[in-house]
């Protein structure tokens, strides 16, 4: 299954919410790309940042990780982020769905849906 394309992206997690778009691209087993997205934290501005992605995709598992950041604006003005892991899998709807671990052991649940 291939798995490149835009994929519309939505985290809860432990102390807010996140909404992006993820641009994935697969050659094998080997994914990359990027997601950006707005970072909206419980008593802080919405951040949006930019997120390189790299992972695997195994039958109808995927495993994504952040590999670097470029913070856009927001969050106020903070300079450093913590970079995320996905794990999910892709059902009988074609989401993929999942939870996710940040670098700081913020942990979430979320839900990428294919851009048709």
């Amino acid at each position: 299954m291939d798995i490149s394309g835009k994929w519309f992206f939505k985290e809860e997690f432990e102390t807010g919410v996140c909404n992006g778009v993820a641009k994935l691209f697969q050659e094998d087993n080997k994914l990359w790309g990027e997601i950006e997205m707005t970072e909206n934290i419980k008593g802080q501005s919405p951040l949006h940042l930019i997120q390189k992605l790299a992972g695997i995709v195994l039958d109808r598992k995927i495993v994504l990780k952040g590999t670097s950041y470029k913070i856009l604006n927001g969050g106020d003005f903070r300079t450093e982020y913590s970079l995320d892991n996905w794990e999910g899998n892709i059902n009988s709807e074609g989401k993929i769905i999942g939870s996710s671990i940040d670098q700081e052991g913020t942990c979430g649940i979320f839900v990428m849906e294919r851009n048709k």
